[in-house]
């Protein structure tokens, strides 16, 4: 994945089609999880989308298409086919539990962007490597130049994102953490 390429196509793609294929309904809030998105916007989302929508009807058509397996009838079918029922049934309910659901979920949500921030800082010094690198190699000082200055105006982009992040989104995602663990249940 080259971040400073905009299109976000194959993620997409992706993406939608494990959703497609699982029978999941279409969402497209991982369309703004990405580094790319950070950095180009509503580019990055634009191809994210076109890329799931495709991948999402092609995940689709072949889990409809793959024969299904045949089933033996026993006689504890009924047994198998209520406990289908209570498992499926189980796994909706731990999709909506609620407040304790509510808590995981920002504590994941806590924990992405915390990682999100240490792959900027490692985003960042990896693209300085390459520039010291090409300097060392002798490139041309003014094409070093573009380079150092496009680096400049991503880095100053990152820290924002990073301190917007640090500072704002993490501490209101504890703040709501905190009240969630405090209502009553």
């Amino acid at each position: 994945m080259s971040i400073l390429n905009s299109n976000d196509y194959k993620r997409g793609n992706d993406d939608g089609y494990r959703d497609g294929f699982q029978g999941v309904d279409k969402t497209f809030f991982k369309s703004g999880l990405s580094l790319k998105f950070a950095l180009h916007g509503s580019k990055a989302i634009d191809t994210y989308n076109e890329g799931y929508n495709i991948g999402y009807e092609k995940g689709c058509y072949d889990r409809q298409s793959k024969p299904k397996p045949q089933t033996v009838k026993q006689e504890n079918q009924n047994i198998n086919e209520q406990t289908n029922t209570f498992s499926n049934n189980l796994k909706s309910s731990n999709m909506q539990r609620g407040i304790d659901g509510q808590i995981d979920l920002l504590q994941q949500m806590k924990q992405f962007l915390s990682t999100l921030i240490e792959r900027f800082e490692e985003i960042t010094k990896t693209q300085e490597s390459f520039i010291r690198g090409l300097d060392s190699e002798g490139i041309d000082v003014k094409l070093l130049q573009r380079f150092e200055d496009e680096f400049n105006e991503n880095k100053s982009r990152i820290q924002n994102l990073i301190s917007a992040i640090d500072n704002e989104q993490i501490p209101y995602t504890e703040q709501v953490i905190r009240y969630l663990e405090d209502t009553p249940r």
